[in-house]
């Protein structure tokens, strides 16, 4: 299991914007890694850097891959999914994020101008839908209960995959629960289904006789996971060309992922998880070398087509403009930091999960 870190609720997020400082930090050093050289900063950056993530994954990588130099001071929060970390950008309290590309839709139908100012892609295929019981399609979750928390990459991906069996989300029962209880949820036999990252279910598999996966991401888009912003943030020239920075950085920690995966899988797997390196294996070989490509039309076009499935099936109230979502004043820098890591790497080693 992950370690456990301190996490941002959502009674917490109103006193965000006059007390971020040390609420949900991850214990981890503050500056971002030991190598900073905060004295140094240079006058463009601001002096603190304050980034939300979902878990500490994306420390862990910055050190693996050694980019976790920043010539800045570094403040993660943890906030359970995107959608709790609105208010805290709203608040100003948040500076930079990451997280799936579902939740920008929702805080756009809200009226909340987050933007996506990087994209990542890989096979999409990070998450299965699994069930318990009698339910062996995904057509049999008809009348049937799914914990997953509303909002979220996650519960997209259930309602494209009821869609396509010509279910909608009035067909099921969603028990809006964050990841880690939905996981408790399923595996107690409280709900019907669930879905839930591949790490999880071959937890699940191991553990519990009635599991059948019903389906995976394969086919149905949602392979961004993102780099997100605030219109109020960048709208500041330092925060503006810190985030730049951040990008940066987080666009080589990528390519090394692509170009070191069996480093990886011991860093964040094995050591961060506590999962066998197998396990960590059969994840990182499910998702695929992650890409990150400047933003053009393809990752617009695939969050448009997403928008209008929420907004078919009543996710969404109004229909929403995707293009107004992706910022792309970090294209050159994505480019740059792929010149200079050598990405994006399309395979991973041929070394790798053979």
């Amino acid at each position: 299991m992950r370690k456990t870190r301190a996490v941002i609720a959502t009674a917490a997020l109103a006193v965000l914007s006059t007390a971020v400082s040390g609420c949900g930090s991850s214990g981890r050093d503050a500056t971002g890694g030991g190598n900073a050289n905060v004295s140094n900063a240079t006058s463009q950056f601001v002096g603190t850097l304050h980034v939300a993530v979902q878990s500490d994954s994306e420390q862990v990588l910055f050190e693996a891959a050694g980019v976790d130099d920043f010539p800045y001071k570094v403040q993660w929060g943890t906030f359970q999914g995107v959608p709790n970390m609105v208010s805290a950008f709203e608040a100003g309290a948040v500076d930079v994020g990451t997280g799936g590309q579902a939740p920008i839709i929702q805080a756009q139908d809200g009226g909340h101008p987050l933007k996506i100012v990087a994209t990542k892609q890989d096979s999409g295929n990070s998450r299965q839908l699994v069930a318990r019981g009698d339910v062996k399609t995904v057509a049999d979750l008809k009348g049937k209960t799914i914990a997953t928390q509303v909002g979220t990459q996650t519960y997209a991906f259930i309602i494209g995959a009821l869609k396509e069996v010509g279910l909608t989300a009035q067909d099921v029962t969603f028990v809006n629960l964050a990841l880690a209880d939905a996981r408790t949820a399923f595996q107690a036999g409280k709900v019907d289904a669930t879905a839930a990252p591949t790490s999880d279910v071959l937890r699940f598999q191991q553990t519990l006789k009635d599991v059948t996966v019903l389906r995976d991401q394969t086919g149905l888009g949602m392979t961004q996971s993102v780099v997100i912003s605030s219109s109020k943030a960048l709208a500041d020239p330092k925060i503006s060309a810190t985030v730049g920075d951040f990008v940066a950085r987080w666009v080589k920690a990528q390519n090394w992922i692509a170009q070191h995966p069996q480093q990886w899988v011991q860093a964040e797997y094995v050591q961060d998880q506590r999962l066998t390196a197998d396990i960590g294996t059969q994840v990182l070989a499910k998702l695929g070398p992650p890409q990150v490509h400047p933003i053009a039309a393809a990752q617009i076009t695939e969050q448009q087509e997403l928008a209008n499935l929420l907004l078919k099936s009543g996710s969404i109230k109004q229909a929403v403009d995707a293009s107004q979502e992706y910022d792309r004043r970090f294209n050159s820098i994505i480019e740059r930091a792929n010149d200079d890591s050598g990405g994006p790497v399309p395979t991973f080693p041929v070394s790798f999960a053979s």
